[in-house]
């Protein structure tokens, strides 16, 4: 017997199968907050990865499930928003897919001490890529 309920989609014998998002814990989909959704590979007409929250207790899932299941969790206004969702290569923030705004590489320079010849001075280089909101929200992400 399994502790996750539904675990097909709704409807008849052609629909496509998945888990339903549910917190074994809590034993509810009340306060889940969707935080990624990703292709099958190879891909699964109606079923995507995805991971996801409780918002209630912290506990964390990962698994197959379908669109519809999903929709209908996005869909529920009493569901708390993560902020920012990942749906495949996109970020989505506000209900707007972000968009990227600039890639200039962030440069941190740090002091590095050297016993023989005092400090040294390092630069280091890390390629990003930032992304903004219509709302003005930005997050950097690794370039």
């Amino acid at each position: 017997m399994s502790t996750v309920p539904d675990s097909c989609a709704t409807g008849g014998t052609n629909q496509p199968a998945g888990q339903r998002p549910w917190c074994l814990e809590c034993r509810s989909d009340a306060a889940l907050i969707i935080e990624s959704i990703v292709s099958r590979v190879p891909p699964t007409p109606g079923i995507v990865h995805i991971e996801y929250t409780c918002a209630a207790c912290d506990s964390y899932y990962a698994h197959p499930a379908a669109v519809e299941q999903i929709a209908t969790i996005l869909n529920n206004t009493t569901t708390p928003s993560s902020g920012v969702l990942q749906f495949g290569h996109h970020y989505i923030h506000c209900g707007e897919p972000m968009q990227e705004f600039n890639a200039e590489p962030i440069r941190i320079r740090a002091d590095f001490p050297d016993s023989h010849h005092g400090p040294r001075l390092t630069d280091v280089s890390l390629p990003t890529r930032v992304l903004r909101c219509q709302c003005g929200f930005r997050m950097s992400l690794p370039g």
